[in-house]
């Protein structure tokens, strides 16, 4: 939970607005309404649970979100591949970096439809 805290006040750091952390892919999705967050940062995996399926849910909805993973990163599927990701441990500069390249991506997934 600590580490969690940290990535909330990094983020808060970075002007946003933090909404709060989930520990399970089903409080994640319970987040999302009814004012769904304009960026998501994701860990590949919550509690033992891939998340590959939620990152799915978040392209569906124009929803950014920045993919965390430890070190396999060749283990990102081919549909992600191109989504903006970290590689723990990050510096603060590579996730706010991540965040701002993110949603650039998520308002040219929107305009694409």
């Amino acid at each position: 939970m600590l580490i969690a805290m940290m990535l909330e006040q990094m983020i808060a750091d970075f002007g946003y607005e933090v909404m709060g952390t989930a520990t399970t892919v089903e409080d994640a999705r319970g987040m999302l309404d009814p004012k769904p967050p304009d960026i998501v940062v994701l860990d590949r995996y919550v509690r033992d649970q891939l998340t590959i399926e939620f990152a799915d849910e978040l392209i569906q909805r124009n929803i950014a979100f920045v993919l965390m993973v430890a070190s396999e990163v060749e283990l990102i599927p081919p549909r992600h591949q191109g989504m903006p990701y970290v590689t723990k441990p990050f510096a603060d500069h590579d996730l706010e970096k991540a965040m701002r390249v993110s949603k650039v991506s998520a308002r040219g997934f929107a305009g694409s439809h």
